[in-house]
């Protein structure tokens, strides 16, 4: 009779596991769902982030940096964002919109340099770079704009 009731509160612990399993998929932790999107920054800061907090290895994903311009940049039309290096090594970048005018790398970050439309004024602008994660894992990250803020987050990338 003790077998049975061992045997009884292990299939109890499995069906508590694979309920917990659904719950955590159908919340988007192995995919699309509500825990998947997220935003890194405030929305009304100066730099926020949006991105998949849940990937695949070398599936394409969209990483959303919203930029808003400060007065100088505006002025300048262009507007400077980058990544950090060893986030940008493990990254294969398919496409960067809009179309960057300049790529520096440097040894702690990749810099984008984007121009900024004649209408843009204060208005954000969404830098959208398409990529495919090379690694996987947790892989933390941070991008900011030049001489401005920066925003640090982390992804988990399934094989």
């Amino acid at each position: 009779m003790d077998y049975q009731y061992l045997a009884w509160r292990l299939q109890r612990v499995g069906w508590a596991l694979m309920a917990l399993l659904l719950l955590a998929a159908t919340l988007g932790a192995f995919g699309s769902g509500p825990l998947a999107q997220t935003n890194a920054g405030a929305e009304t800061s100066a730099l926020w982030v949006k991105y998949e907090r849940f990937g695949r290895l070398e599936v394409p994903q969209e990483l959303v940096l919203n930029v808003k311009p400060t007065p100088e940049q505006a002025r300048a039309g262009k507007v400077t964002v980058w990544v950090s290096r060893p986030y940008a090594d493990q990254l294969m970048v398919d496409t960067v919109v809009p179309t960057p005018d300049f790529l520096r790398g440097g040894p702690d970050r990749v810099e984008f340099d984007v121009q900024l439309t004649p209408d843009s004024g204060d208005k954000s602008i969404a830098v959208t770079l398409y990529v495919q994660h090379q690694n996987a894992g947790k892989q933390t990250a941070r991008a900011g704009v030049a001489g401005g803020p920066s925003v640090d987050w982390w992804e988990f990338i399934y094989p």
